[in-house]
């Protein structure tokens, strides 16, 4: 997993200040773009773990992108 950017996540929560984040983590989905972009594969067996949501309260988007990143990277057995 690459290092998670915070940008995506300021931009909303400038947008929508009280939204929740919620982590989704997708395993086994570097198969399907392993090869790029283009062409995509078929036929992987993805598993989605949807993770508990985040209260943005009093939190930097910093903040909150390292909490989300280390979370998925539980799941996913890649902790830092």
């Amino acid at each position: 997993v690459k290092q998670f950017q915070f940008g995506g996540i300021a931009t909303i929560l400038k947008a929508v200040p009280n939204a929740l984040v919620v982590p989704i983590a997708i395993e086994n989905s570097w198969k399907i773009v392993r090869f790029g972009m283009f062409p995509l594969t078929t036929g992987h067996d993805l598993k989605w773990t949807v993770l508990k949501p985040i209260e943005p309260a009093e939190k930097t988007p910093n903040e909150i992108t390292l909490e989300v990143e280390t979370e998925i990277r539980k799941v996913l057995g890649q902790e830092i």
